[in-house]
């Protein structure tokens, strides 16, 4: 994370002190540039290898008409809302930007379980379908308008990709400070 982003932009990622977090919660890191305080950075590296075993009791060319609730949804669902809680903690106000970055460490999973996790999946002709229940669905849809950026680590091919919220206060500032140009990154838009 620091070597494909923080170090090119010159950005520093400052751990909070002992002090600081025996106030309670707080993000990873600070983000530091020129010796100021620019922004928020909590790393998450959800892991979950097992999202692609199949359940016992479907056979190989088995057709299935079975639905079960996303496990990577879920699992990203909880990511966004701790690191919202942690930013929450130290920039209840939103002053500065809240970056979230997450390393992923699981083969299969791309940038685009994310966007699925917040925006569901269009489907043509039709509604779109979402991988949470209602309720949490709406809960994940308020974390993500808390957080300016995501960048998305893949672990395995040391790249990175950038997510961010459009309606997100901090997005310009956020992409800014990193040297990420708007408009040549995915998007999404909490609905």
């Amino acid at each position: 994370m620091h070597e494909l982003i923080f170090r090119p932009s010159n950005v520093v990622l400052q751990p909070f002190s002992k002090e600081e977090k025996a106030k309670g919660k707080t993000p990873d890191f600070k983000l530091m540039k020129d010796s100021k305080l620019c922004g928020y950075c909590e790393l998450k590296s959800p892991r979950d290898d097992w999202v692609f075993e199949f359940p016992d009791d479907i056979k190989p060319g088995e057709s299935v008409s079975k639905t079960r609730p996303s496990p990577t949804s879920n699992n990203l669902a909880r990511q966004i809302e701790s690191a919202v809680e942690q930013f929450d903690a130290v920039n209840p106000d939103h002053k500065l930007p809240n970056v979230l970055a997450i390393v992923n460490h699981a083969a299969g999973r791309t940038r685009s379980d994310l966007h699925i996790t917040v925006t569901g999946i269009q489907v043509p002709d039709g509604p779109r379908l979402y991988t949470l229940k209602p309720d949490r669905q709406k809960q994940v849809w308020e974390a993500t308008r808390r957080v300016d950026l995501f960048l998305w680590i893949d672990a395995q091919n040391c790249t990175c990709q950038h997510v961010y919220p459009d309606d997100a206060i901090h997005r310009a500032a956020a992409c800014a400070l990193l040297g990420i140009e708007m408009g040549k990154e995915y998007a999404t838009t909490p609905p």
